[in-house]
Formats: structure tokens, C-alpha cells, sequence
């Protein structure tokens, strides 16, 4: 005999509605994870492709943009791990990435790594174009 309930069928639209939903917002933190990894290993590269040879201050600038590659390195690393890469189990019905303290210090390492980016290209720059 089948349930004509009428609240019963809105529960079931409902739940539903909701894991839909949640699949996708689970799908677009891994694309977000994704694009994020690549981002970092984009700039890595520009910013190793494109590094500034001052002719003053050399030794400084050139110690500053290794400092940026070798965090960008780690947050590419960080950030591969966080998307799924590194996983020894590809089987797991949920995966939740880095934990929150480890997914703070790879943002917090990313953000010094573009200040350390940027001061080296500023630095660069000004040793370069004022310093004549």
C-alpha cells in the first residue's frame, strides 16, 4: 500500500534538495582546492620565468625571491595535499583535506610569499631604475 502522505513527500524533496546541495557545494570546495594548487605553482613559475637581476643589491633580492620559491613551494605542496593529492587511499567516502591549523599556516605562508614577491620586485626595481 503506498503512503500518500503529503508531509512525507515534502521530507523526501527536502532531504533531497539538501544532498544535492551539499554535493555541490562539495564539488566546488574541490574545484576551489584545485585552482587554488594551480594558482600557486602558476605564480611560482612567472615569478621564476620573470625574476628581476638587479645590478645593486643583488644578493638581497635574489635571497628574498628564493625565500618567496621556497614557500610557494611548500603552499603548492600544502595546497596539492589539501585538493586530495598525496592520499594513500583514493577509496575514502569523505575526504576533509589539511586540517584548519595546517590550512591557516599554508595561506598565511602564501600571503607572505607574494609580500616577499612583491618587496623583491620593488626592491629590484628601485636598485635598477633610481640608483643609476
Amino acid at each position: 500500500m503506498p503512503n500518500n502522505d503529503p508531509l512525507a513527500a515534502l521530507r523526501d524533496d527536502r532531504l533531497n534538495r539538501d544532498r544535492i546541495h551539499y554535493e555541490w557545494m562539495l564539488a566546488s570546495i574541490a574545484r576551489f582546492r584545485l585552482f587554488f594548487a594551480g594558482l600557486v605553482f602558476a605564480i611560482l613559475s612567472f615569478s621564476i620565468q620573470f625574476a628581476m637581476v638587479p645590478k645593486a643589491n643583488a644578493s638581497l633580492v635574489n635571497t628574498i625571491h628564493v625565500i618567496a620559491w621556497l614557500l610557494l613551494i611548500a603552499v603548492g605542496f600544502l595546497a596539492l595535499r589539501d585538493a586530495g593529492g598525496f592520499v594513500s587511499k583514493h577509496t575514502e567516502e569523505t575526504f576533509n583535506g589539511l586540517s584548519s591549523c595546517w590550512r591557516k599556516a599554508m595561506w598565511g605562508m602564501f600571503a607572505i610569499a607574494l609580500l616577499l614577491l612583491i618587496s623583491g620586485r620593488i626592491l629590484g626595481y628601485s636598485s635598477t631604475h633610481l640608483l643609476l
